[in-house]
C-alpha cells in the first residue's frame, strides 16, 4: 500500500516537472529519466 502512495507521488513529481520544463526538454529528460530507472533496478 505505502509502495502505491510512493509510485503516484513520483508519477506527480514526474508529470509536475514535465510542465515545469515544456515539451522541448521532455524527450532529452525522459532519456535521462528511463536510464536512472534502469540503473536503479539493477
Amino acid at each position: 500500500m505505502f509502495k502505491m502512495i510512493k509510485i503516484f507521488i513520483a508519477i506527480m513529481m514526474i508529470i509536475y516537472v514535465y510542465k515545469a520544463i515544456g515539451p522541448s526538454n521532455v524527450n532529452a529528460f525522459i532519456k535521462d529519466t528511463g536510464q536512472a530507472i534502469k540503473s536503479s533496478l539493477k
